[in-house]
């Protein structure tokens, strides 16, 4: 099968899977449900959440608002990562063997395969977040500029499209801003001959997402007091700072490897790593600054949060495009080719598995918010519960958070005065202590549907 068959072939086999998880998919889980509010209301909660996934999101209301049609615009650009992770494996190979096109061609069409058969990418894929769309935008930045920065004529003007590309990885995911800096100066360290021949484009380059990255600057400033504490606010609300520092790398290194990196992309990763150990001959410096990048975003990202597979999807990517051209000459087609077929296959029944599973989940959420909106009838309400995206989502109504043994927060007088307070369960909490709340709010609770309570003025 000639490389380009089998790219269409791994386009094929994604989108398969994501189609699938799709059509069975459960309700939005909580952070695609506080995307999805923000959409809604244009409010300014939750400042740590990506705005560009937000942006997503009013999308997928333009469309109708239904939880596929939420997820639909993040399913789409998920093909990038294939798309992204094939244009690294192109330039590294081309490269190293600059006069053999067929070769660099065969590469990244295994590399795509390879991609479109790993379950931490093809998971992710289908949900409203911007992991795996910001994993397409830096892998397509990387893609360009080794290619332009390691000409020895120094990059083109063309290398200016890198900015927008790392700017839509930042505004689709915040915590990119640790992956963009390792890019820049794993960039200006490897290609610094390329840089001085003609520092030009470099300069707009960086001119250019630096004036991309203003929006973002002038909303911290003015939410926070600071152009950045935004980018600090997340490990705060998830109370990450209660691990020691470099947590994240220490479960990087010792964890489930094939949950991490992937079943069928984590053997991969550790051809990479002996490729880049054990044969220095046929290591070059392309290879050294891929290796590079994807050993700085596991170090950064584990540096100040935990460990999960969709921090650290560009890594994954580039050490399986180091691992596909080192053994690219001794790669046996047929077997290659049956190979990504059992891995897509693979990916496909555990991506549709895993959407089964969660829709067989008690729908408690969804249930729960649809008896409040019908109770509320079109009216302003508000909702209390431990955690309020899932139920704000599915109301309509405002969401107020009390976790125990806080006091309740503060209820608009005259949506309690006309009964327009609601309370609910929350999935994956305790139950709400509905007796205590009602005590605390001068309320009566009255049920409406399992786990949901209208709160009433007392008499």
């Amino acid at each position: 099968m000639s490389p380009r068959r089998v790219l269409v072939a791994a386009l094929l086999a994604w989108g398969a899977s994501i189609a699938a998880a799709l059509i069975v998919s459960a309700p939005l889980h909580g952070d695609e449900a506080a995307y999805a509010v923000l959409a809604r209301t244009g409010a300014d909660d939750w400042l740590y959440r990506s705005r560009g996934v937000v942006a997503l999101a009013r999308a997928g209301l333009a469309l109708g608002g239904s939880d596929l049609a939420m997820r639909l615009a993040n399913a789409v650009l998920g093909f990038g990562a294939v798309v992204g992770a094939a244009a690294v494996a192109r330039a590294l190979a081309g490269c190293a063997r600059p006069a053999d096109s067929a070769r660099a061609s065969r590469v990244a069409a295994w590399t795509a395969a390879a991609i479109a058969g790993s379950h931490p990418f093809v998971l992710r894929g289908a949900e409203l977040l911007g992991d795996v769309p910001a994993t397409a935008a830096l892998l397509a930045a990387i893609a360009l500029a080794l290619g332009e920065l390691s000409r020895d004529a120094g990059p083109r003007w063309r290398l200016v499209a890198a900015a927008p590309l790392l700017a839509a990885a930042f505004y689709l995911r915040y915590g990119n801003v640790l992956t963009i800096a390792a890019i820049a100066v794993t960039s200006l360290a490897f290609f610094h001959r390329g840089v001085r021949a003609r520092p030009l484009p470099v300069a707009a380059t960086a001119a250019a997402l630096g004036a991309l990255a203003i929006p973002f600057v002038v909303m911290s400033q003015h939410a926070t007091g600071s152009p950045i504490a935004i980018l600090t606010l997340g490990n705060t609300v998830a109370g990450r700072a209660e691990s020691y520092p470099g947590a994240g790398v220490v479960e990087y290194l010792t964890s489930d490897p094939f949950y991490l990196y992937g079943i069928v992309t984590f053997p991969l990763v550790v051809v990479a790593a002996v490729a880049l150990v054990k044969r220095p001959r046929t290591r070059t410096r392309a290879h050294a600054y891929l290796a590079t990048i994807a050993g700085l975003q596991l170090l950064s990202v584990g540096a100040v949060t935990h460990a999960e597979p969709r921090y650290v999807l560009v890594a994954t990517a580039l050490l399986v495009a180091i691992a596909l051209d080192a053994i690219a000459d001794r790669l046996v087609r047929r077997a290659a080719l049956a190979a990504a077929a059992l891995a897509a296959l693979a990916a496909a029944s555990c991506t549709v598995m895993m959407a089964i599973s969660q829709s067989r989940v008690p729908r408690d959420s969804e249930v729960r918010g649809a008896a409040i909106r019908d109770a509320a009838a079109g009216e302003p309400c508000v909702v209390v519960a431990i955690a309020i995206p899932q139920l704000e989502w599915y109301s309509r109504c405002a969401g107020a958070k009390w976790s125990p043994p806080l006091a309740p927060p503060p209820l608009p007088p005259d949506l309690r005065a006309r009964g327009r307070v609601y309370a609910a369960d929350a999935p994956g909490f305790a139950p709400l202590d509905v007796p205590a709340l009602a005590r605390a709010t001068g309320t009566t609770p009255a049920a409406i549907a399992a786990g949901a309570w209208r709160l009433e003025p007392a008499p």
